[in-house]
């Protein structure tokens, strides 16, 4: 059995027995589905998954975003005042947005591109990254790697038979 990610749910570490967990280890789990046709029509899934993610992962994903908005309520709920009549003036430090951004200029300040052998193949290749605005697309994505820990784009063609990507959010 692969444990590559067991770290990230905490599964089998020697640190966490007897930790109470501030999400469940199902604010985590990814969703898999054989084909998205079957998804589209298994409509009793589909909800199912909706409110699994609405239940159990959205709340941690909310948290994550108030982290990177600056918004550490840890930090600011808990009272530790040694002397009620001493001042407890908590800083908070928008580490979170600095990473994230750090990281996103890091892994796309130079646009990732993407080259083909054959020149018709290009020319569609490039006709349809002008068309999405890839460069921009592949930031945000990166931007939403890095707060989350997922990102996601909806790929679609409109009434015109044309290509639209568009960033989706996983709140």
């Amino acid at each position: 059995m692969n444990h590559v990610n067991a770290f990230e749910l905490e599964v089998g570490t020697s640190g966490s027995a007897g930790k109470k967990r501030r999400f469940s280890i199902e604010s985590n789990i990814q969703y898999t589905f054989d084909s998205a046709e079957e998804l589209v029509q298994d409509t009793k899934e589909l909800s199912a998954i909706l409110k699994h993610h609405i239940e159990h992962q959205r709340p941690r994903l909310t948290v994550l975003d108030d982290y990177y908005l600056g918004e550490n309520t840890t930090i600011s709920a808990a009272n530790r005042r040694k002397e009620d009549d001493k001042a407890d003036h908590r800083a908070k430090h928008n580490y979170a947005k600095y990473v994230s951004n750090f990281m996103q200029g890091f892994f796309v300040g130079a646009p990732v591109s993407v080259r083909h052998k054959d020149k018709s193949t290009q020319e569609k290749i490039n006709e349809i990254n002008e068309t999405i605005e890839d460069a921009a697309l592949n930031a945000d994505i990166v931007l939403d790697l890095s707060i989350y820990g997922r990102a996601y784009e909806l790929i679609h063609r409109n009434h015109l038979d044309q290509i639209k990507v568009y960033l989706s959010s996983p709140l």
